[in-house]
């Protein structure tokens, strides 16, 4: 149940029902500053006076910056050259590091790392300087936040490693324990403020694999590398130089993707951009429209968020509740109807008066913008209730009425779209890849409760390319019996919920006779006893079991149900298995329905109490539809009740 206020709680059923309807254009919307610049390997960073600067390197060993102090002009200004004797590699790293901007690149000539700095925001630079000297090529360099550490990508017997080399007495180096890889595409970095680094690192397992993106932290020890974005393994593409930043609480991993088109016929260099909350869990990257031969740099600026490259750059105005990207629909809403049922994403219908026209070229009207409701009552105001996507919209004009139809989704249905790429997973845990699968749909923020099954450990998991998200998801909670739905947070953002529906989960309302509507029943056709076999394995054959004995003892019958799940291997699995397929049967047992007034509190699967209607019910909510016609006085909501 949603936090309600004293005054909000008080009021329910007993005061002027509140209802406000918003639309947020919420998504920020890239569109190209500039296109035909130089192409070449790039870096870029916000400086600390808020200037974008940038860097790039012609391939020829020249090495250029520039300062942007607006970057939503057409032209950026002319480049400063740094120095022209640079590695033909075109690498270099641009980063803020203390109080100073610092360049970094290795020599032409030898494997020098090469440095020039800047402490006034990319206004001048120092002259070229030698920093140490790696004593091997290089294919990645990235530095953050302090000038004594810089991670190196480097190349030993042929094949490639990461290490961070940092400034004691002199510059030493601790290697990485992650293996080495056959072929290396760029790194970039980011420190955390507790001093650790998170790595993403373009690298080749082996000759029979295509480059994939990789990460790490540092924490004094490496962490096991985890795939970001998976190897394309068609001939003729590549990922390259990814590229770290943080901004609006997230990880952002920008990077190169070129396809040669030997095998599709479809040839582009672009720049993709995914998003992590945790550094561990990606979304799946959104490819940019523009031309970018090396990847971009994604950047958070005062006006706006930038892909920035020196052949093409993009900018996307941030979100600030201007008319062009918000409207307050409440004054024009006729008609509102959400159905919420369990398993399947929340569905809005919104009928809004337009008979001034005020919807016919509204900006913030797009295709996935956000409609967020918000209910309450008039005397104790409202709370963000439901949170959803536009799917499509319709006018409407007959008889003189002028309307606007608008259907949406909440962020569940996100899970309907496909995998492109085939990812295997081996020995993760039940949350663990119920965040991964859920981040790759581009959920995020993800709440999962401490209960046993999360814990379980799963040898193998795969998502085959086109495979939806929600069929992952389904396939994973059948495993150990979770459900999963879309949340709505306090501050109106989105979350998604997964829970283990459990008989001792307490009440968190009531009802009586205020209730227009009042169904209890009750079922016999369940089954009461659950036997859970796993795969064998070389402690035996796990074997899990669960009776519910008060069913044996009033059906005198057994009423068996078996499941075979390869995926469980301990007898521990198996029992929890058990335990929770015999509770879903029960649930089977009870149901019923209720005929409420607005209750701005309630939410999927929230447990009630039933009097007078029988003997009391203590009941799941497994369906709520509301509906809302605030010309007539209509506040409507029906709860479709099941057993806890």
């Amino acid at each position: 149940m949603r936090a309600l206020s004293p005054a909000l709680q008080a009021a329910i059923g007993s005061a002027e029902p509140l209802v406000q309807l918003e639309l947020i254009d919420w998504a920020p919307h890239y569109a190209a500053v500039f296109s035909g610049g130089p192409a070449g390997r790039t870096g870029a960073v916000i400086a600390f006076d808020g200037a974008l600067v940038q860097a790039y390197s012609d391939g020829a060993g020249h090495l250029y910056v520039r300062r942007v102090a607006d970057p939503t002009q057409s032209s950026w200004g002319a480049w400063t050259q740094i120095t022209a004797s640079a590695n033909s590699s075109g690498l270099l790293c641009l980063a803020c590091i203390g109080d100073r901007l610092r360049l970094f690149w290795p020599d032409a000539a030898t494997t020098q790392l090469f440095y020039a700095d800047s402490t006034s925001n990319g206004l001048s630079w120092t002259a070229p300087a030698t920093l140490f000297d790696p004593a091997a090529p290089l294919a990645g360099i990235a530095a953050d936040g302090t000038g004594t550490q810089v991670f190196l990508l480097y190349q030993t017997g042929g094949l490639w490693r990461v290490a961070l080399w940092t400034l004691g007495g002199s510059w030493t180096k601790a290697d990485w324990t992650n293996g080495d890889a056959y072929a290396a595409g760029g790194l970039g970095a980011v420190r955390n403020a507790d001093g650790s680094y998170l790595l993403a690192v373009a690298l080749q397992s082996g000759t029979a694999t295509g480059m994939a993106l990789q990460v790490c932290s540092y924490t004094g020890t490496w962490s096991a590398p985890l795939t970001a974005v998976p190897a394309d393994l068609g001939a003729g593409t590549a990922l390259q130089d990814p590229h770290l930043a943080v901004y609006d609480g997230l990880y952002h991993l920008c990077y190169g993707l070129a396809d040669s088109g030997s095998i599709s016929g479809l040839a582009s260099t672009r720049a993709a951009l995914a998003h992590s909350l945790d550094g561990l869990h990606w979304s799946d990257p959104l490819e940019d429209a523009s031309s970018y031969a090396h990847g971009a740099v994604a950047l958070k600026h005062v006006a706006g968020y930038l892909l920035a490259a020196p052949d093409s750059a993009a900018l996307a105005p941030p979100y600030s509740g201007s008319d062009a990207q918000y409207r307050d629909c409440t004054a024009d809403l006729s008609a509102c109807e959400v159905i919420q049922k369990d398993g399947a994403p929340a569905r809005l219908v919104v009928t809004l008066q337009n008979d001034l026209g005020q919807y016919n070229a509204l900006p913030a009207l797009r295709p996935n913008a956000c409609l967020r409701l918000s209910l309450g009552y008039a005397v104790a105001g409202a709370v963000p209730a439901f949170r959803a996507y536009i799917d499509d919209w319709s006018y409407l004009n007959a008889a003189g009425e002028a309307e606007l139809v608008l259907t949406a989704s909440d962020a569940l249905a996100w899970l309907d779209r496909q995998s492109r790429a085939t990812l295997v997973y081996g020995n993760q845990t039940v949350g663990w890849l119920a965040r991964e699968i859920a981040a790759r749909a581009g959920l995020l923020n993800v709440a999962i409760p401490g209960t046993a099954q999360f814990a379980q450990v799963v040898p193998t998991f795969s998502v085959p390319a086109g495979t939806t998200w929600r069929a992952a998801l389904t396939r994973l909670s059948r495993l150990y019996g979770f459900d999963v739905a879309a949340r709505t947070l306090p501050d109106g953002s989105d979350s998604l919920a997964l829970v283990e529906k459990s008989p001792s989960d307490a009440p968190v309302w009531s009802y009586g006779a205020e209730a227009e509507l009042r169904i209890a029943g009750h079922n016999a056709d369940r089954a009461n006893h659950v036997l859970v076999f796993g795969a064998p394995s070389a402690g035996g054959l796990p074997v899990g079991e669960a009776w519910d004995w008060a069913d044996v003892g009033a059906t005198g019958q057994e009423r068996f149900l078996q499941v075979v799940e390869p995926q469980i291997t301990t007898h521990t699995g198996a029992g929890i298995r058990a335990t929770l397929e015999l509770q879903r049967e029960m649930r089977y047992a009870a149901g019923g329905s209720l005929s409420v007034a607005l209750h701005p509190g309630l939410e999927l699967w929230d447990v009630l109490t039933l009097a007078g209607v029988g003997p009391p019910a203590t009941l799941r909510i497994a369906t709520l539809h509301h509906a809302f016609q605030p010309g007539s006085g209509v506040y409507d909501l029906v709860l479709t009740l099941e057993g806890v």
